[in-house]
């Protein structure tokens, strides 16, 4: 019997640490929060804001990050997804609509 690939809470937990490890290399001072499941694009979505008063930004990444990640434990992937949409969504000109990052 196989188990699911999607969704897995050691997905989600691995995802939100290194998201969390990542941001602690950045001159941002964010919050961040799983802030649950997009079944319908099999990606976890995580929020991102600079302040309680702010409105969450999201940014969605595909199980097949995860699963990639878990694997070869190489964070380059990830840092790119992350890298891009937080000098997107952080720069001066304002946040966007983000799309799931595969």
């Amino acid at each position: 019997m196989s188990r699911a690939s999607f969704p897995r809470h050691e997905h989600a937990v691995l995802l939100l640490e290194k998201i969390e490890q990542r941001l602690r290399t950045r001159p941002l001072a964010l919050e961040v929060a799983e802030r649950g499941l997009d079944h319908l694009r099999c990606c976890y979505r995580f929020g991102f804001r600079r302040s309680h008063e702010q409105e969450w930004i999201e940014l969605c990444i595909h199980f097949q990050v995860a699963e990639r990640l878990e694997a070869s434990q190489d964070e380059a992937e990830l840092h790119r997804i992350l890298d891009s949409f937080l000098d997107r969504a952080f720069s001066s000109v304002g946040p966007e609509s983000y799309p799931c990052e595969k």
